[in-house]
């Protein structure tokens, strides 16, 4: 199975919960449950909302991948 890249970016996209569940498949329980035990990207505060860096996202799926590999 090939692996597509994204192109590299200087821009570093935010992601919303609704776009990381997407993008992860898990849902919203799954990740407040992760990040509390410190095993998901913590997100940033954007005045009263909060993104992830899409990269963080990206790097945490990769290396999930890695370990189940």
């Amino acid at each position: 199975m090939s692996e597509t890249k994204r192109p590299a970016s200087n821009i570093d996209r935010l992601l919303r919960y609704r776009e990381v569940e997407e993008v992860t498949g898990f849902r919203r329980s799954t990740i407040y449950f992760w990040m509390s035990k410190g095993l998901f990207p913590k997100p940033l505060k954007i005045g009263r909302a909060i993104a992830w860096r899409e990269r963080d996202i990206q790097k945490w799926m990769d290396e999930r991948a890695e370990a189940t590999a």
